[in-house]
């Protein structure tokens, strides 16, 4: 990894335990078991959060068509004030 930054995270107890006998049963240290932990979430969730934009964006154009429907109904009330 060229472009690579240290952070610091702070986790219970019990979690550091467990990736510590992971890391010694793999022969892994523990921040490649953090890359690659960050990794794997982010693979794993970026179909979800993808599925979110798309959503946003098809309620966007069904939300502007509701709104167009009701702009009368707005004129109207402006007018009665």
């Amino acid at each position: 990894m060229s472009d690579t930054r240290a952070i610091s995270i702070e986790i219970d107890q019990s979690w550091q335990g467990a990736m510590n006998i992971y890391c010694d049963s793999h022969q892994m240290s523990n921040d490649k078991f953090m890359r690659l932990a960050i990794e794997e979430y982010l693979v794993n969730h970026e179909p979800v959060v993808s599925e979110f934009a798309k959503g946003y964006q098809q309620m966007g154009k069904i939300n502007r068509e509701i709104c167009h429907e009701f702009d009368a109904c707005e004129k109207e009330l402006d007018v009665e004030l």
